[in-house]
């Protein structure tokens, strides 16, 4: 109950935002890819289900969630809800993000707020696609893997891992898009780690120019973004 209480700002903004969403949902029309979604998930034989899944070429996670869905009846409400829901959830994530990364807690409220708002995220969240669920898994993913680029995050190593390993995994077997985040991440050199086949091309091929760049690249945005810090509040 400490835990709702502390975020109860971030479940109000998200519980809006879905407010709105179910609105445009229940007058928007679903496309005729959600529809081919729609039919591969009703389905009546496990067979035919994954087979359809099969030559469709897509991850199966979203299917499963959406004949969850349709289990319970045959609106077009029912069919976005998983979506709808995964954006729900994708907003509070987003919110705990901005807590950790921005010190102003009104700045990570607004984040959170633009997230939930913005007009790509509600047609998204509409749509009777993957895009939302692996969305919310990239962040779920994202959450845990400041931990490991912190050394300051300590015992929560472990969890974080298990959480970033566990988030990415779901987000690709929801959809291939994801693998980018992964390998982003993984390129990504963290505390107490050496990466030396990507820093051994980085100072071999763009040592130099490149290097300086970056570097006054960085230490500009050091200087614009003073205010800022990470935090480590916990999820």
């Amino acid at each position: 109950m400490v835990g709702i209480r502390r975020h109860i700002d971030l479940i109000i903004g998200s519980a809006l935002s879905v407010a709105g969403m179910f609105y445009f949902g229940s007058i928007a029309r679903i496309e005729y890819d959600g529809w081919w979604h729609i039919f591969i998930a009703r389905e009546d034989s496990w067979r035919r289900f994954f087979g359809d899944i099969y030559a469709s070429a897509h991850p199966p996670v979203y299917y499963l969630l959406l004949k969850a869905a349709s289990q319970l009846g045959s609106s077009p409400l029912l069919y976005r809800s998983p979506s709808i829901i995964a954006a729900g959830a994708a907003i509070i994530i987003m919110g705990l993000t901005a807590k950790r990364i921005i010190r102003h807690r009104g700045i990570a409220i607004l984040c959170t707020l633009a997230f939930g708002l913005a007009t790509s995220t509600v047609i998204i969240a509409n749509e009777v696609r993957q895009y939302m669920t692996a969305v919310l898994f990239i962040l779920v993913a994202f959450y845990f893997f400041l931990d490991l680029v912190q050394p300051s995050a300590g015992t929560r190593q472990v969890r974080s891992r298990l959480g970033f390993a566990l988030a990415s995994s779901v987000a690709v077997c929801t959809h291939y898009s994801a693998i980018f985040f992964v390998f982003a991440a993984m390129a990504t050199p963290l505390p107490g780690y050496h990466f030396s086949w990507l820093q051994t091309f980085a100072q071999v091929e763009f040592a130099g120019p490149v290097e300086g760049r970056l570097n006054d690249l960085f230490a500009g945005c050091r200087a614009d973004l003073s205010g800022l810090s990470v935090t480590n509040a916990p999820l």
